[in-house]
């Protein structure tokens, strides 16, 4: 589906008209219309997409539904959960202690990681995809 097509299906949704979408984003008369023919700048897809309430990508026609909630994505999860871990100088410093052990002691570290997602309700064989 086309941008112009999906606005036109928001606007549908919504109640709205195309006038009153381009007026309360501050475009000028007609200028949504010309995004047929030519891409609109990021700064008013962007815009346009804040005031739909729905994902740039979902906008610009790439496969997330609307109603996508990116805490929802597990690709959005596990790379913030790794950008956060990355940065957690005690993590980082943990996982250079555990590189140096012996296979018996990583044994034992991650049974004591398994016992701790458990008790906090982590299925970690659904993570894990097991």
């Amino acid at each position: 589906m086309m941008i112009i097509e999906k606005i036109k299906l928001l606007c549908t949704e919504r109640g709205l008209s195309m006038y009153r979408v381009e007026k309360d984003c501050g475009f000028s008369n007609g200028s949504i219309m010309k995004w047929d023919k030519s891409s609109p700048k990021l700064e008013n897809a962007i815009k346009l997409a804040d005031y739909f309430g729905i994902s740039l990508d979902y906008l610009v026609g790439r496969d997330f539904p609307k109603e996508t909630n990116l805490i929802e994505r597990p690709d959005y999860v596990l790379s913030s959960v790794l950008i956060e871990l990355s940065q957690d100088k005690d993590f980082v410093n943990s996982a250079k202690l555990y590189k140096a052990v012996n296979d018996e002691y990583k044994k034992q570290i991650c049974a004591y990681i398994l016992g701790v997602a458990t008790a906090l309700g982590i299925n970690v064989s659904q993570v894990l995809g097991r």
